[in-house]
């Protein structure tokens, strides 16, 4: 007589941490090409190019949210910036005037700032200034204020923190600057310069923690930058030392509130 056995769907996915005897029923020991979606295992859907290729070597991609409530893809390669538009077209946005110059090491870091009701997305490469776009202009365009070169930066306390400067009056490794109240085009090199000597090496990354706090990663340790209510707006706490660092400005990434790998 046939006897009707449930097999569990395997919604653990692969467990490779576990010993074979250990992987429980709805897990697996192995499996290729398959995957949970929405709560079915089932083969991993096939992958389809979408929009031609554009010159130049991709070096990043960022999405995010527009106050017109669409969302925007955005493609750095070392020359060019690139928006997916509606057609799926990859459109370029460089300004002719001011056309990316970075180099297959000098990574495309992005962020998102909310100014006077609009959404902009602001960027910077090492090899180039602060750029702006507001998500509707043909082009991106250069922020104002004179902001200098720099690695990395992060969007804290209505700021935007530029870290490992490249150009300006303090060219300098471990040196951050800091841009006006709710304002990145202005404030440069007046509001906050300053020469982070502990640990006494480079700055590599940067990433919020919430609105008042950020990790400042370098190649020894990890700096906090902490909003207050004085003329510096932050006060920088060094906070671990002798890590693994990140190899790049791009290599920190946020897991959950107050975690970053």
């Amino acid at each position: 007589m046939a006897t009707d056995i449930d097999i569990p769907i395997p919604i653990r996915g692969v467990m490779p941490h576990l010993d074979r005897q250990d992987v429980p029923p709805d897990g697996l020991i192995d499996a290729e090409n398959f995957a949970v979606v929405d709560g079915i295992y089932q083969v991993t859907p096939g992958k389809a190019a979408f929009a031609a290729a554009v010159s130049g070597r991709p070096m990043a991609y960022f999405q995010y949210r527009h106050h017109d409530g669409n969302y925007r893809i955005i493609k750095a390669t070392t020359t060019k910036l690139y928006n997916l538009d509606s057609a799926l077209a990859w459109a370029d946005i460089t300004d002719a005037a001011d056309p990316l110059t970075g180099s297959p090491v000098e990574q495309p870091v992005f962020r998102v700032f909310q100014k006077a009701g609009a959404t902009w997305l602001l960027m910077i490469n090492g090899a180039n200034t602060l750029k702006k776009w507001n998500g509707l202009t043909a082009t991106y365009t250069i922020a104002g204020g004179t902001p200098v070169r720099a690695r990395t930066m992060m969007v804290l306390f209505d700021r935007i923190v530029l870290g490992n400067l490249l150009s300006g009056a303090t060219v300098n490794p471990a040196a951050v600057d800091v841009s006006a109240n709710k304002d990145f085009d202005s404030g440069w090199s007046s509001e906050q310069t300053e020469i982070l000597s502990s640990p006494p090496v480079e700055i590599i990354s940067m990433n919020e923690f919430g609105g008042q706090i950020g990790a400042i990663y370098k190649a020894d340790g990890i700096v906090n930058a902490i909003a207050q209510g004085a003329a510096d707006p932050f006060v920088f706490e060094p906070k671990v030392f002798n890590i693994s660092w990140p190899c790049s400005a791009l290599s920190v990434v946020w897991l959950s509130d107050g975690m970053h790998a």
